[in-house]
């Protein structure tokens, strides 16, 4: 049984009425209660009216799923409504077995996002949802999400989210790739972002404050800070808009770039594009020339060689060279000369 999100708030509003003791309600008084209830949730409280509330009250009564008991009370010529027992209410009713289940299936497709610090609720209500409606029988997965449980990093999202939300800088010790030794700097973190399965943090130090960011799975240590907060000069949201990946050049504005795209890669880039601004500027027999408008970097031209020769780069000139070093790079890497292992 399906009950939809305005016919939810009616009956809701319903129910505060039915077991309100205090006043008496009339259908008027009915209808006026479930409008200010549709104007107070959805901004709209248009088609409500007498014959709304008579169906409303007959699902509440025979076809819903609450064992309830609904007085009729004459007064003179009127009739108001009140539950039987005042201590009832349709919020009170426990879930059924199916319920039950669809709410575990949510549950656990929200359990992917590991690390998350609203949903460290989520293996608790799930194995109360097993417990008291034997929802652990015969389980198997038929949903799969692209995840790394081995990601080093992700006991840090928690501490770095809550550092935003109640800005606060913090002393970061981090060792890159690159470090030999780790190094310890006063951030002040702004943004969380996910990229590739890996988790960056943006935010500016005591020392520069144009933005930087941290990968989480290099982070070392997180302590608390007393230094005042720098709070964030940029709209990280609108920034990353024109960008694939995490990495900003700072300085740089977005680039329109040119690519020709190969008849037989064509199809899977119109309906997966590169990016949102993807748009076709031409069509010919050898190809589809689109335009893009982004920042050139690191992850942008990854992505373009990982399509390998379905893709031409016509312009920017830098970025086209970028490309085709890499390409014979990689091509060098599989000369004749080398010996083979």
């Amino acid at each position: 049984m399906s009950i939809n999100k305005q016919a939810l708030v009616r009956y809701y509003a319903l129910d505060r009425c039915f077991r309100n003791g205090g006043r008496k309600y009339f259908i008027p008084d009915l209808i006026e209660a479930c409008e200010k209830a549709l104007y107070d949730t959805t901004g709209n409280a248009e088609g409500v009216s007498r014959r709304q509330i008579f169906d409303d009250i007959k699902f509440m009564e025979h076809e819903g799923p609450w064992d309830l008991t609904l007085l009729r009370i004459r007064e003179g010529r009127k009739m108001y409504y009140r539950y039987e027992d005042l201590n009832f209410s349709i919020k009170n009713t426990p879930l059924s077995e199916k319920e039950a289940l669809l709410l575990k299936e949510a549950l656990t497709t929200l359990s992917h996002f590991k690390g998350m610090p609203q949903l460290e609720w989520i293996d608790e209500m799930i194995t109360r949802l097993e417990s008291n409606y034997d929802l652990s029988k015969n389980e198997h997965t038929i949903i799969d999400f692209e995840s790394n449980p081995f990601l080093k990093g992700l006991e840090h999202i928690a501490s770095l989210y809550y550092a935003i939300r109640e800005e606060r800088p913090l002393t970061i010790s981090y060792k890159s790739f690159k470090m030999e030794e780790p190094i310890q700097t006063i951030f002040h973190p702004h943004y969380l972002k996910q990229y590739n399965n890996r988790w960056f943090v943006f935010g500016v130090t005591d020392q520069i404050e144009t933005f930087t960011n941290y990968a989480l799975d290099r982070i070392v240590e997180l302590m608390p800070c007393n230094n005042d907060y720098i709070f964030p000069q940029h709209d990280y949201h609108e920034i990353f808009e024109d960008a694939i990946g995490v990495s900003i050049p700072q300085g740089n504005k977005p680039e329109k770039i040119l690519i020709k795209v190969h008849p037989s890669q064509w199809p899977y880039i119109e309906n997966k594009p590169i990016h949102g601004s993807q748009k076709v500027i031409n069509r010919e027999d050898d190809g589809v020339t689109i335009q893009l408008e982004l920042y050139l970097n690191y992850e942008l031209e990854a992505q373009l060689l990982s399509l390998n020769s379905g893709v031409t780069v016509l312009s920017p000139q830098r970025l086209r060279e970028n490309i085709k070093k890499k390409l014979h790079a990689a091509l060098a890497n599989y000369s004749e000369e080398m010996t083979l292992v």
